[in-house]
């Protein structure tokens, strides 16, 4: 899983080589960091639900439009997200 810009150049990769079972739900959070996820933390909410957060170290991303895009190796096939986020300053 990947964020990329709105001209579709990668910015931060989050997650590499997890298997998911099929309709498996997976919550992630960007920290807003550039680079590739070396290693994960597990946010667990009140009502049990759990996301992961994937830790970037590199360089904040500048503001902008971002999406997510999901490789399916099986499949040999990317997925975007039909919707773009934008990434404000701080």
């Amino acid at each position: 899983m990947t964020i990329v810009d709105a001209g579709g150049a990668t910015v931060a990769t989050l997650v590499t080589d997890r298997p998911l079972a099929r309709y498996k739900q997976l919550s992630l959070r960007w920290n807003g960091r550039r680079g590739v996820a070396h290693r994960y933390e597990v946010l667990t909410s009140p009502s049990g639900h759990r996301t992961l957060v994937p830790v970037n170290e590199g360089a904040l991303a500048p503001p902008g439009e971002y999406r997510v895009i999901v490789r399916l190796h099986r499949q040999d096939r990317e997925i975007p997200s039909p919707r773009y986020f934008t990434l404000v300053g701080g």
